[in-house]
């Protein structure tokens, strides 16, 4: 595996020296700098994966050389160290294309963790660029099919005008997408969907089985980034306790139904059966309705990755209780998740929430949603601890090991009183 190599700008000896050794535990390669100058110098006959600088240093700041670092290495992740959380300088740093800031004296395990999100985000625009590539060139071969068909239609002037309105709104469509490009993730892919859709609608001419296979492959790609994008925004917000739960009154069963419709073909398709047992008298329960939707998700598509073909995946619930922030019991439902899949070590069972975190060994994976042994980033479980946490509930899982099949247990508040009892 290759390894992470950083460049670590600071005036100061003392803590340049001490902070890459902190990162070399870490497992990271450092390199040092003890200006902007020196920085730059480097970074012109090297590339690394990450810079860390320092924002206050004399002759050239941190900002100066955000800014000339962009102009060698745009995509290279910059990360801002200072010792002020609302520093103006650091905050600056992050609008002019810093992706964060991290204080000194630095939280070592805080500082990995920013670094990881850094390097993750550039796979994620890396990954953007192609899959934009891939669009212009599908564009261009769209824009090629026009003029052929404008050039045969020459003679019909009314079907020519209509075919160099539809050239220069690609054109237009087309100098758009360019241009939005370098933005943040979500809304070009937004743009991205919007465009694919368009032109396996026709709008730019009759397509052949060909082409509508790699624009149908395009469009997948596009909605697996919308989902990991949605993802990591969800997991950025929980992190600094900003992610938003609307409660109100829900039949949980209603979620589930809603997730099971979702995974119902995929599931078929496995030969994996789905049981649900009696949620028609589960009690009320205050909660967000799409938030849950997203547990549940996470939980059933874990339960069909993880299952091979032919096994069952379950949902039951009993009353129960839980303590609020106060001590005080209150009455919740237990719903539960079981699946004959392949187990989790219990050496795993809790390391399992935490983000980026994946059972077994990733490289053994297939990157499908549903498939078997199908992989994600990490961050599913993650994000469903933190939205049952939210609700002021709890999430566990239960399994005796690897090949005994693996149990999630949700614990949610209800708004009546009722008496604990075993699974229906």
């Amino acid at each position: 595996m290759k390894t992470i190599q950083i460049l670590l700008i600071d005036d100061d000896p003392g803590i340049r020296d001490a902070f890459s050794a902190l990162l070399i535990r870490c497992g990271y390669r450092v390199f040092t700098a003890e200006d902007g100058l020196t920085a730059l110098s480097f970074l012109k006959e090297k590339e690394v994966d990450v810079i860390l600088c320092d924002v206050k240093m004399p002759g050239m700041d941190g900002i100066e050389v955000l800014k000339k670092s962009k102009e060698i290495h745009p995509d290279t992740p910059f990360i801002m160290v200072t010792a002020h959380a609302a520093e103006e300088a650091a905050i600056e740093a992050t609008r002019l294309g810093a992706f964060d800031y991290v204080l000194k004296p630095s939280n070592i395990q805080d500082v990995d963790l920013t670094i990881k999100r850094a390097l993750e985000n550039r796979y994620l625009v890396l990954e953007n660029k192609k899959l934009m590539e891939e669009l212009k060139r599908l564009n261009r071969s769209l824009e090629e099919k026009v003029k052929q068909r404008t050039i045969e239609l020459e003679q019909a002037m009314s079907k020519l005008r209509e075919a160099y309105r539809e050239l220069e709104e690609l054109d237009k469509t087309k100098s758009i997408f360019v241009s939005i490009a370098s933005h943040e993730l979500r809304t070009p892919l937004m743009v991205m969907e919007g465009y694919v859709k368009l032109a396996l609608d026709g709008i730019g001419g009759s397509l052949n089985e060909e082409q509508k296979h790699l624009l149908e492959q395009a469009l997948k790609g596009t909605d697996r980034l919308k989902e990991i994008v949605n993802n990591l925004i969800d997991l950025s917000k929980a992190n600094i306790g900003e992610l938003t739960i609307n409660l109100q009154n829900i039949n949980i069963r209603d979620v589930i139904d809603y997730i099971l419709t979702t995974f119902q073909r995929a599931a078929q398709e496995r030969n994996i059966l789905i049981r649900v047992h009696d949620f028609d008298h589960v009690p009320i329960v205050r909660g967000d309705p799409e938030r849950l939707k997203q547990v549940f998700f996470h939980l059933i598509s874990n339960a069909i990755k993880f299952t091979p073909d032919g096994g069952w995946i379950e949902l039951r619930w009993k009353n129960s209780q839980i303590s609020n922030n106060e001590g005080i019991s209150q009455p919740a439902i237990e719903i539960l998740v079981k699946d004959t899949g392949i187990g989790i070590d219990p050496r795993e069972q809790k390391k399992i929430f935490e983000p980026f975190y994946e059972v077994g060994d990733p490289l053994h994976h297939s990157t499908d949603k549903t498939k078997f042994m199908g992989r994600g980033i990490g961050i599913g479980l993650t994000i469903v601890k933190n939205i049952i946490e939210g609700h002021g509930g709890m999430v566990w899982v239960e399994s005796e090991g690897v090949g005994y099949g693996s149990e999630f247990h949700i614990v949610l508040p209800t708004l009546e009183e009722y008496p604990v009892t075993e699974i229906l």
